[in-house]
């Protein structure tokens, strides 16, 4: 047989092994890529990928919930929503998709959908296998409506479920503190950390609890275990590092802050341009930020930071110039707008800054930097309450913002009153 008509038998083969692959193997691939591309967070290239699953099996459910996945990591609620509500179209009883949709509807400011959110989430606890996500959803919406005993008991379920899992022992403790118990979220926190000896979270979390306490030795005593268990935990390093500043220890401080930085995660990298910030050394941030951006320069959260610190310094027009550049080629970029809202509030404008935040709210209302910036348009308004609420939930939605973290940091250590918000 010549060469020609091997290759030519090769090519007919695949052709042949092509069009035999059944509709199922189709989807099955392209469900399988689009997941790859979640785990790497292409969201984008996922959402493709599960489009073609869709074409290829138009009445599949596990494929328009993926999609609805893939948008809520591109932070697109109104495609992410339409999706899950297109999944349960096609299969009534897809748990996660029900899901996805309550805790959707859990994060509105409007009572009418978080007693939405209740109302699915009660169904789906009844009806579905239970799970420590369902319950700690079921919780956060408890809480949300002002149904405290309600919500602990929700928890304490959970926790019966599966007793290692952090986010509900943390919500738990938060629920007691509103309860004016101490000592009961002391102990909530206390046995997360006997349930999981191996883990550096828990004793993390309970670290920011004693510090929020005031009880400071304490805290430094857990963060320091926490480091023990993993000596590059990003959290305990850098709540080790502000709990030396605030108490007077500003060279240890400052190599912590340099390790946090040098762990090269998202959230990290900044923190010891902050710090010299704080430190008044304006001209060495500067210089930081700048070699950071140069570094990285499509990374829009080290952009904002340069922007922050040309403004420090008085060259306005440099940072003005780099927003306005970022909003020329998109004029929703929220990191943007939150720059020139803040422009606007050190201006003194503050119903041009309102604008903008609220143009934020709408895009994306889980925004922690948004949260700080309005916390700052509060305080400049001499709106205490304000301000601290918005802090709070800034540091709710966003535990890496540094900026924030100082602020309530200092509060709790001048205020015995503010208590640190344990959402990590």
């Amino acid at each position: 047989m010549t060469a020609w008509k091997i290759i030519g038998l090769v090519g007919l083969f695949t052709i042949l092994s092509g069009c035999a692959r059944s509709p199922e193997a189709r989807r099955h691939a392209y469900v399988t890529e689009g997941k790859d591309f979640l785990k790497t967070k292409d969201y984008s290239r996922a959402i493709l990928a599960f489009r073609n699953a869709a074409k290829v099996k138009p009445n599949d459910a596990e494929s328009m919930y993926q999609i609805g996945v893939a948008s809520l990591g591109l932070m697109d609620l109104r495609t992410a929503v339409a999706s899950f509500k297109r999944a349960l179209e096609l299969d009534p009883k897809h748990v996660q998709a029900q899901l996805k949709l309550a805790q959707i509807m859990a994060t509105s400011s409007e009572d009418v959908w978080v007693k939405q959110a209740e109302s699915r989430l009660n169904t789906l606890v009844e009806n579905s296998s239970i799970t420590p996500e369902m319950l700690d959803t079921l919780a956060m919406v408890e809480l949300k409506l002002g149904k405290t005993e309600s919500g602990i008991e929700t928890l304490e379920r959970a926790l019966t479920v599966q007793p290692q899992q952090l986010s509900s022992s943390i919500m738990l403790a938060r629920a007691k503190l509103l309860q004016q118990d101490v000592k009961g979220a002391e102990a909530v926190l206390v046995k997360a950390c006997d349930n999981a000896p191996s883990a550096a979270s828990p004793r993390v979390t309970l670290g920011e609890f004693y510090t929020s306490q005031s009880r400071l030795g304490e805290g430094e005593a857990e963060f320091r275990s926490a480091l023990n268990i993993d000596p590059n935990n990003g959290m305990a390093l850098l709540d080790l590092a502000l709990l030396q500043y605030y108490r007077g220890r500003k060279q240890e401080a400052e190599e912590n802050f340099k390790r946090v930085a040098s762990l090269d995660k998202a959230g990290y990298t900044s923190t010891y341009g902050l710090f010299l910030f704080r430190e008044g050394r304006k001209d060495e941030a500067v210089r930081e930020f700048e070699r950071l951006v140069n570094h990285n320069p499509g990374d829009r959260f080290l952009r904002t930071r340069l922007v922050a610190a040309y403004q420090s310094v008085g060259r306005s027009i440099d940072a003005r110039k780099i927003v306005d550049n970022a909003l020329k080629k998109n004029s929703k970029d929220m990191d943007a707008l939150l720059q020139r809202a803040e422009m606007a509030r050190n201006e003194g404008k503050y119903s041009e800054a309102e604008a903008d935040l609220n143009l934020v709210l709408r895009l994306q209302p889980d925004s922690g930097e948004m949260h700080y910036i309005m916390a700052r348009l509060h305080q400049a308004r001499g709106a205490s309450l304000s301000y601290r609420q918005q802090l709070s939930e800034a540091l709710r939605l966003n535990p890496y913002l540094l900026s924030a973290r100082l602020e309530f940091v200092q509060q709790f250590i001048t205020n015995k009153n503010t208590v640190l918000p344990l959402m990590y």
